[in-house]
């Protein structure tokens, strides 16, 4: 055995499973602590065999996909590797002439689940000694280390996956959205969130973090997210807190929800980014306005209906609403009904509340 110590193939073993040049680097050094001409690390989707990754060294990706390919035949190479139980290791030796095997094989079934499984090969030419018992055993501890690196990167990247689809989703939302960490500093804001804080208008994101210019509804912040400091480990605080924050514009409040996070000291004491508190926010001026394409793609409603609600929406009586859009008040009224009819309700009342209870906004 040759190349790198095993304690440096370890820590390769853990950055392999995270991509495919870690995992190039692996197998090659991998490849050179035992002495091997040729090597590969074969990943299959079990749900699409054919579509496989192949990571080589000293042989053409073409060749192992064609070892690969041939897997059925109990005497191939990865059909004996596949006979393994996951985390196991072979030492194969050949000699002698084709159709006899001809090189030296020391291989391991890495992992196998219900989506995929992995498989190492090193192969020797056979003028070189034979793999041996103890080389076949450190091959096999080598594995239980790379399969612990692959489970664990397999979590880390299904938190990840969830994290990216969670902000897709809470970006695309027209409600504004902060998480605070431990010292009360926003690790995650919105598009909406992004737009209200930049009104600089009562409410707003400066280096100390989030401010609020209103004491009274500050102090109740800072009260509430000294209450879910407090709560013991492992104990979820459901309470929320409801307030309004004042605009220094004088305009319509904002109306604001926050909700303590699950809290967990040793979590926050290794990630101070650790979140402790959600907040909502309500702008009216965001809720004033409906959108035209969902208003089309709900209730089919055609543009002249569109607007016509919209304008009822924003608090306009129908007359009002006639003048504004610049038709008559019978075409308003014949409009009015058509909506009615689409939206299943029967007066102007139901029709706003609809509106108000729905998606639609913003």
């Amino acid at each position: 055995m040759t190349g790198n110590g095993l304690p440096d193939l370890i820590a390769k073993a853990f950055e392999a499973a995270c991509d495919t040049d870690g995992m190039t680097e692996f197998l090659e050094g991998t490849a050179g602590f035992f002495g091997a001409q040729q090597g590969a690390i074969v990943i299959c989707p079990l749900q699409a065999p054919t579509n496989i990754l192949t990571i080589t060294f000293g042989i053409a990706p073409e060749r192992i996909r064609e070892k690969f390919a041939a897997r059925a035949q109990p005497e191939s190479a990865f059909g004996r590797i596949l006979a393994l139980r996951p985390g196991d290791a072979l030492a194969q030796n050949g000699g002698g002439k084709p159709p006899q095997r001809v090189r030296h094989l020391l291989g391991g079934l890495v992992t196998i689940d219900e989506h995929n499984l992995c498989i190492m090969a090193l192969w020797r030419q056979r003028d070189q000694p034979p793999f041996s018992e103890p080389e076949r055993e450190t091959l096999c501890a080598l594995i239980g280390y790379f399969r612990r690196a692959i489970n664990v990167n397999k979590r880390f990247v299904h938190i990840h996956t969830q994290h990216k689809n969670a902000v897709a989703v809470l970006d695309q939302t027209p409600r504004a959205v902060i998480i605070l960490d431990q010292d009360g500093c926003p690790t995650y804001r919105n598009f909406e969130a992004t737009r209200v804080l930049s009104k600089d208008d009562g409410l707003s994101l400066t280096e100390a973090g989030l401010t609020i210019a209103d004491t009274v509804a500050r102090d109740k912040i800072q009260g509430f997210l000294q209450q879910i400091r407090g709560v013991e480990p492992g104990q979820f605080h459901a309470d929320r807190l409801s307030t309004v924050i004042p605009r220094q514009s004088g305009g319509t409040p904002y109306k604001l929800i926050m909700y303590g996070l699950p809290f967990e000291p040793a979590q926050a004491l290794l990630n101070p980014s650790h979140g402790l508190a959600v907040l909502m926010i309500f702008d009216s001026e965001t809720l004033l306005d409906l959108n035209k394409n969902l208003l089309h793609d709900f209730y089919n409603l055609t543009p002249a209906e569109t607007a016509l609600a919209q304008s009822l929406f924003m608090g306009k009586s129908l007359p009002e609403a006639s003048d504004h859009l610049g038709i008559s008040i019978n075409t308003t009224r014949t409009q009015l009904r058509n909506i009615f009819k689409k939206v299943g309700v029967h007066s102007q009342a139901a029709l706003l509340q609809e509106f108000a209870k729905s998606v639609i906004q913003g």
